[in-house]
């Protein structure tokens, strides 16, 4: 199963892009993050391993939240390697965390344990690593049996405001990083957090 759910955006070709590649990069982050928050049927996150940065979205952005437990991190690293939240990013994080702890995740960039995901909201349980998948299918196959036109209509009323706000950026171009999504500091912070992994 391996030991990492996802890292995230790739640090390595990310500082490369030039403008329009960035502008479309952070369009397709939203587009990607916003698809599976408003889709209309059951998603449930099986975090087998590490969930950093963009990781950490794609969890928040399912219906519900599995982890296994052991040894790896869960966090929002984004403004320890200088790359800023995209509209969607920032939306899910919001909408689906308490503001204390939406505050401390993005403003410290700190990692947490399993454990801690699990008492922040992050994750809604936890499970020995043999029985994630199990429990992952048994909890989508119970999501699966609810009337499906009921779901998709009561997951919209319950995220609304959050999936307005990524479809305003998506349809009107209105996503503040367009302008500058990445900088000569984000590049710096990029290539010393690559450093220190290497």
């Amino acid at each position: 199963m391996g030991n990492c759910f996802s890292a995230g955006l790739d640090l390595k070709a990310l500082p490369t892009y030039d403008r329009a590649q960035q502008q479309a990069m952070v369009m397709q982050v939203n587009r990607l993050f916003g698809g599976l928050y408003g889709l209309p049927l059951p998603t449930i996150a099986a975090v087998n391993g590490h969930a950093i940065a963009g990781g950490v979205i794609l969890t928040l952005a399912c219906d519900y939240r599995i982890g296994a437990e052991g040894d790896y991190k869960l966090g929002l690293a984004e403004a320890h390697v200088g790359v800023p939240f995209p509209v969607a990013a920032m939306a899910i994080v919001q909408s689906e965390l308490s503001h204390p702890v939406a505050r401390t995740m993005v403003l410290t960039a700190r990692n947490s344990s399993p454990r801690e995901s699990l008492s922040m909201g992050v994750l809604d349980e936890l499970q020995p690593p043999e029985l994630l998948l199990p429990r992952a299918i048994e909890v989508a196959q119970e999501m699966a049996a609810l009337p499906h036109s009921v779901y998709g209509r009561i997951k919209r009323d319950l995220r609304g405001a959050a999936l307005s706000r990524i479809e305003d950026a998506i349809s009107n171009r209105r996503e503040p990083m367009l302008e500058s999504w990445l900088s000569s500091e984000t590049r710096a912070a990029s290539a010393e957090a690559l450093r220190r992994k290497d």
